[in-house]
């Protein structure tokens, strides 16, 4: 076990297990553990989390937490309740406080539901579905 204080406040720890503790004089933390995990905390209380299989996690202070894992999906989660997830095959999710639902896929299909169990379903060739409560299809 190796510790190290230098004049600028700064703490090195190396254990057996091959686990490394950094901290700076702004507070600032850095974890990289043997299966390659990465924890930085900063003073604005925003944390980085990076895995082995490419997952980083970022939660600020405003609550906004972003995934981005190997596969590239993206998720996106705000102080009002917001979700976008985008994948591979270019599909974007948005899910709102309203329950309002978005899907943009590839061949730029678009399906909105909304409170009111209202689907709105536009294709390429231009062709509208709007399905209600009352079970009305146009």
């Amino acid at each position: 076990i190796c510790v190290l204080i230098t004049e600028n406040k700064t703490c090195v720890l190396i254990t057996e297990n091959r686990i490394c503790v950094l901290i700076t004089e702004n507070k600032t933390c850095v974890l990289i553990t043997e299966n390659r995990i990465c924890v930085l905390i900063t003073e604005n209380k925003t944390c980085v989390l990076i895995t082995e299989n490419r997952i980083c996690v970022l939660i600020t202070e405003n609550k906004t937490c972003v995934l981005v894992t190997e596969n590239r999906i993206c998720v996106l989660i705000t102080e009002s309740k917001l979700c976008v997830l985008i994948t591979e095959n270019k599909t974007c999710v948005h899910i709102t406080e309203t329950r309002i639902c978005v899907l943009i896929t590839e061949n730029r299909i678009c399906v909105h539901i909304t409170e009111t169990k209202t689907c709105v379903l536009i294709t390429e060739s231009k062709i509208c579905v709007l399905i209600t409560e009352s079970k009305i299809c146009v």
